[in-house]
């Protein structure tokens, strides 16, 4: 029995000590990740800006959508991963419905019309 309580807590030991780790090697990656996706918005933003004509306007606002909805996504993985590891802090956030559909439409309708489905 003791035998058993004792390989229970090494495997304890074991399984909080690959949980930290994981959760280090997280932070790491979603500092690099945050930082280049913060510096491609950041340069789409100032592409949208110059003039262009209208498609190249187009297809660098969609960029800029797809960058700026990329980071959320890594922000939901990050946000998951608070969870489990139960260092959860929420916040309150406005956002427009209605927005966030027509990007959605916007960011996938080149897709979808290569599948020739309507959206």
């Amino acid at each position: 029995l003791e035998a058993q309580v004792a390989a229970a807590r090494a495997a304890e030991a074991r399984a909080r000590a690959a949980a930290a780790e994981r959760g280090t090697f997280l932070a790491h990656v979603s500092h690099e990740l945050r930082t280049h996706f913060n510096g491609l918005i950041g340069t789409l933003a100032l592409l949208v800006d110059t003039p262009l004509e209208k498609a190249q306007q187009h297809y660098a606002g969609t960029a800029y959508e797809c960058a700026a909805n990329m980071l959320d996504i890594l922000d939901d993985l990050l946000l998951i991963s608070s969870l489990e590891s139960r260092k959860l802090q929420l916040r309150r956030a406005a956002f427009a419905p209605a927005a966030l559909a027509r990007a959605a439409v916007q960011v996938l309708s080149a897709r979808a019309s290569q599948l020739r489905v309507g959206l």
